[in-house]
């Protein structure tokens, strides 16, 4: 239920869709089985794409769902995938889009993060697995103006009580072109990724020994690592954009160390080398 209650939300920042008949049309108990949706992209139509899972009966069990509408909200298609979640899709440019999340398709249940390129009918192009950690988990794809494309997600080692953030490169039909993990002390969560106008690669993730944004070269060469937590913030689900510019914005929560009152606010930083440039309070 709180995941249907969080869609709604989310769709309703889509004009052209009824946030409602989303949640009454698509999502919740259908036939002894459920529809849970994880994500939306919506496209230039106005129609959109959702990503999730479903356990209908005929499915059996739990499984990749893809939904396409139209700009009424009507389904035009859905399709199942292999066993396991979708967490994110992003449209491309040939009408299809990337989807991104986990597969269950090992004998013993450890979920492996997984990407998979899909037309504009819905059927699969190309899915590219990710390294096999105890549980790993696709959080974003993001097509680069290259023709590839950006991934992050967790991953967790058998060996390890750890939870790690890891991001990587693919090509357009779908190779593996880099991958890193980054291993810090504690559990990290939620990265997020994206390409700046030149190029380069900004990685944010919360992290149990401060909050971290690191800018790369597309080769995965690091230029530089900045953590919040040295300037006093914290961030929750951090991502950036950037501005005409060319500078990176990021919402973050201030906590002072003698009060226990929070703030938010707006930091900007200079994309080229991670310098502080200007902190914008917000409004909660």
């Amino acid at each position: 239920m709180l995941r249907i209650i969080l869609f709604t939300l989310l769709s309703a920042c889509l004009q052209t869709l009824s946030a409602q008949e989303f949640s009454t049309t698509f999502f919740g108990e259908t036939q002894g089985g459920d529809y849970l949706p994880e994500y939306i992209a919506g496209l230039p139509d106005g129609g959109a794409y959702i990503v999730g899972q479903t356990n209908r009966v005929s499915s059996g069990g739990y499984h990749v769902l893809l939904i396409r509408t139209d700009a009424q909200g009507n389904r035009l298609w859905e399709r199942t995938y292999h066993a396991g979640a979708g967490t994110w899709v992003a449209a491309t440019a040939d009408g299809g889009c990337v989807l991104g999340g986990y597969s269950l398709r090992h004998p013993f249940g450890t979920e492996q993060g997984f990407v998979s390129k899909i037309d504009a009918q819905g059927e699969q192009d190309w899915t590219q697995y990710f390294p096999q950690g105890n549980h790993s988990e696709i959080r974003e794809v993001k097509p680069l103006a290259n023709g590839g494309y950006a991934v992050c997600g967790i991953v967790s080692q058998p060996d390890s009580t750890g939870q790690n953030v890891f991001w990587a490169r693919l090509s357009g039909s779908g190779g593996l072109i880099m991958y890193e993990e980054i291993t810090m002390e504690g559990r990290d969560y939620y990265p997020s990724i994206m390409e700046t106008n030149n190029g380069k690669l900004v990685l944010c993730w919360e992290g149990a020994d401060g909050d971290r944004i690191r800018s790369y070269q597309p080769n995965g060469t690091l230029n530089w690592e900045r953590n919040l937590q040295d300037w006093g913030y914290v961030c929750v689900r951090p991502a950036a954009i950037q501005d005409a510019a060319g500078n990176l914005w990021l919402t973050t929560v201030y906590i002072p160390l003698t009060n226990v009152i929070t703030q938010f606010f707006f930091l900007r930083l200079n994309s080229e080398n991670g310098t502080f440039l200007q902190e914008i309070p917000g409004e909660i």
